[in-house]
């Protein structure tokens, strides 16, 4: 199936808001400046996502103080299946 130029419609995102928080949103917006908007979940994701970012800092910098003050423990089982795991990776790679 070939896409004409004839087809193509302008997007919702490429009109003018008529009316909702779009409509709210390019009103309030200075002239020449795109209008933003931001959904309750945006909101709620960008809020996730920063706390999960929190949390990997938090853990980075428990686990860097562990090594440095020579308190981290290593699971050997662990890190063998992990050699292990690369070793068959590498030896099946065509």
């Amino acid at each position: 199936m070939r896409i004409q130029a004839s087809d193509l419609r302008p997007t919702d995102l490429e009109t003018e808001p008529k009316h909702g928080p779009r409509a709210a949103a390019a009103a309030a917006a200075p002239p020449g400046e795109p209008a933003v908007i931001v959904t309750p979940e945006l909101t709620k994701a960008s809020s996730v996502r920063a706390k999960s970012d929190a949390d990997t800092e938090a853990r980075i910098a428990t686990l860097k103080a562990q090594i440095d003050g020579g308190t981290y423990k290593v699971d050997l089982d662990r890190l063998a299946e992990k050699m292990a795991d690369e070793e068959i990776a590498r030896a099946v790679k065509p």
